[in-house]
């Protein structure tokens, strides 16, 4: 879902080229993926919400909509 987001990979590039951290590779690799990680579920949540409650209200007012159409 994130990969069709439109600018998604530019926004992911631009996070990881601001993040400033000094130390050996692997210290900086942890550290930057640890922010990237802390911005891709602040980012999720503003962009696509919280997914389980929007699916169920889908799945309800589906089920709203079968049952009127019964009747």
């Amino acid at each position: 879902m994130w990969l069709l987001s439109e600018g998604f990979a530019e926004r992911v590039g631009e996070w990881w080229t601001s993040y400033s951290v000094m130390g050996k590779p692997s210290f900086v690799l942890a550290k930057k993926l640890k922010m990237l990680k802390a911005d891709l579920r602040r980012w999720n949540s503003e962009v696509f919400g919280r997914l389980e409650f929007r699916k169920a209200k889908v799945v309800d007012a589906g089920g709203m909509q079968r049952n009127k159409s019964e009747f």
